[in-house]
Parts: C-alpha cells; sequence; structure tokens
C-alpha cells in the first residue's frame, strides 16, 4: 500500500483524494463488520435472558454495545444468607457468585437494571448469560 501511496505522491495525482477513497472503503467494511458482530451478540444477549425467570429485557433494546436488564423480580430472593433487596445486591452478588461483572443500573436512573456489555467475545458472552442463568436458578 505505502509503495503505491509513494506513486502515487511521485506522479502528481491527487493523492488526498485516493488516500481518502482506500480509507473510507476499508473503514465502511469494517464498521459494517463490527456492526454485525454486536448486533448478533446484542441479540444473543436477549435471548439468552428471555428465558431467565425475574430478569426482563425490553426486546427492542438498541443500547450501542450494552442491554439494561430488570432484576427486580430477584428482589426478595435469597443466595446463601444473603437477600437480593436491590440491583446493586443482586451485581455484587453474581460477580462473587458467577463470576460474571454487571454494573447497576442506579447510575443510570434505572434502580431496578443492571447493564450487561456484550462487547467481549461470543465464547465469553455465552458462558458469562450461562453463568448469570445458572446463578439466578440458583437463588430460593
Amino acid at each position: 500500500m505505502f509503495q503505491g501511496i509513494l506513486f502515487v505522491l511521485h506522479t502528481g495525482i491527487a493523492w488526498e483524494h485516493l488516500l481518502q477513497e482506500l480509507l473510507t472503503a476499508d473503514l465502511t467494511a469494517e464498521l459494517s463488520k463490527r456492526r454485525s458482530a454486536l448486533d448478533e451478540r446484542r441479540q444473543a444477549t436477549l435471548n439468552a435472558l428471555a428465558v431467565v425467570p425475574g430478569v426482563h429485557v425490553d426486546a427492542d433494546a438498541r443500547g450501542a454495545f450494552f442491554v439494561f436488564a430488570d432484576v427486580s423480580g430477584t428482589h426478595g430472593l435469597r443466595s446463601g444468607d444473603r437477600t437480593i433487596s436491590s440491583a446493586a445486591d443482586f451485581a455484587e452478588l453474581l460477580l462473587a457468585q458467577a463470576n460474571v461483572a454487571v454494573v447497576p443500573g442506579s447510575d443510570f436512573a434505572a434502580p431496578d437494571h443492571v447493564r450487561i456489555s456484550y462487547t467481549v467475545s461470543p465464547d465469553r458472552l455465552t458462558e458469562a448469560l450461562e453463568r448469570t442463568g445458572a446463578f439466578v436458578a440458583g437463588l430460593t
């Protein structure tokens, strides 16, 4: 590619235009590929959480790279000697017991929700979602 750019510079062709065309084409294709991959992960996240009792996610969620899951259905349930009374409790126990990190929604004006990012690799995302389902299934 550098040889081509040097050739363009040397021959006097409008190199800025050519460089912009090369970058735009490459970036457009790459952005499309990444958007598609994130959309697949978003859909996988929504599908996995749809079957977890006590957790609700809006099926039309369109966050940039995260979803907000309403975990208020788990309030009052217990894990060991701890009772879940907030999304922060849910997040803390999920991290401690299932090694899955989510962010309590209280900082985002969504106190009954947790923010779940789906930017990790598909394999790690699948594992985290399975661990989340198992954690919730183990609540009493």
